[in-house]
């Protein structure tokens, strides 16, 4: 589909484009075996991105966490915002995601790393009560 006349932020594949951006963040990740990369969209701008980390104390931070709390301290709205990731979400980003007004997340992963199954089947399960599309 060609651009619309006069609309020069046109993005023909939105999706694709916004993955590619979650990827490149990926590249970022700390975490030794479950590298992950976010961003977070309004219409066509980012308003926030994280990617997952793991602390010297051994603390997992999930990639949705980083970017819904780098939206957040930048005071930006994410009410109607789409996430675009490339690991399945954690069952507590899932609820964050729900209470900063977050509809949709677009999820890259092919298949759940092995390790967090029961979590990411607590999160799929999350997600459909509190209506996010994912």
């Amino acid at each position: 589909m060609p651009s619309p006349a006069g609309d020069p932020t046109y993005i023909k594949n939105k999706d694709r484009y916004f993955i590619e951006l979650a990827k490149a963040v990926a590249r970022g990740s700390t975490h030794p075996s479950a590298k992950g990369g976010c961003v977070i969209v309004r219409g066509r701008e980012i308003i926030g991105d994280g990617r997952s980390i793991l602390t010297d104390s051994k603390v997992e931070v999930d990639c949705l966490s980083y970017a819904i709390a780098a939206s957040a301290k930048a005071g930006t709205g994410a009410i109607g915002s789409t996430i675009y990731t490339t690991r399945y979400p954690f069952s507590t980003s899932v609820f964050q995601a729900h209470v900063m007004g977050i509809a949709r997340i677009v999820v890259l992963a092919h298949e759940w790393e092995p390790y967090y199954k029961d979590e990411f089947r607590r999160a799929a399960r999350l997600a459909r009560e509190v209506s996010i599309a994912i």
